[in-house]
């Protein structure tokens, strides 16, 4: 947890007026979902979300969180009611969260100049993440957007592979289905053949929804591609 959150989490607890609340979610269960309305505001404290956009057919992975950070803060600051515009699904086997009334967390943040700029440059980070993710998927073939997505997931689960140390586990079970949902690919069988051609390439290796990647640098190529 960086230092900053920390500070916010400890300014929060010391508000006698805060109602800091432990919530804790199971795997596949939705912290929040598209068009609840919601009175608070919750930050990640220890597990692993998948935050989603839905539309009329389909639902579109766009971001996985897997440390500590806010979650839900979109919406005016002097709304105490607002309708969410994602789902929050657990992807771990357990998610712990803090939940703190919105009037209340907007209260504190706009009473301390240091857990201001905290949130001013929260904002402008997951501007910056979108963006970038924006990019990959214009710039990339389905190939390409598979690739980079899986370069992306070594940097959140990556470690080293117990089978050989030039290898990186992506410590994390992904399934096809996911990652299509993160590329807006509507067949999975679309990814399967990806992932299978990857495999034989010689690129990564996949048993049980496990990924380990043995060519980093050929995934970077479309991880970092413009244009």
């Amino acid at each position: 947890m960086d230092e900053e959150l920390i500070y916010l989490i400890d300014q929060l607890k010391k508000d006698p007026m805060s109602g800091l609340t432990l919530v804790n979610r199971s795997k596949k269960s939705y912290l929040t979902m598209k068009n609840d309305f919601e009175t608070n505001i919750y930050i990640l404290i220890d597990g692993v979300v998948i935050i989603s956009l839905v539309g009329l057919k389909n639902q579109y992975h766009f971001m996985y969180l897997n440390r500590s950070s806010i979650v839900t803060i979109l919406g005016a600051e002097d709304e105490s009611v607002v309708k969410q515009p994602f789902d929050i699904l657990v992807d771990s086997n357990e998610a712990q969260f803090y939940k703190i009334d919105r009037k209340i967390f907007w209260k504190i943040v706009n009473g301390n100049p240091r857990i201001g700029k905290y949130i001013r440059n929260y904002y402008r980070n997951q501007l910056q993440v979108n963006f970038s993710r924006l990019r990959q998927q214009l710039s990339n073939d389905r190939k390409g957007q598979i690739c980079a997505f899986i370069y992306e997931a070594v940097q959140l689960f990556g470690v080293e592979s117990p089978k050989n140390t030039n290898y990186i586990l992506i410590d994390h079970k992904i399934t096809h289905g996911t990652i299509g949902k993160f590329i807006g690919a509507s067949q999975r069988s679309s990814v399967s053949r990806i992932i299978t051609n990857l495999i034989n390439d010689q690129i990564i290796e996949s048993k049980s929804g496990y990924i380990t990647v043995k060519n980093l640098a050929y995934l970077d190529q479309y991880a970092n591609k413009v244009g």
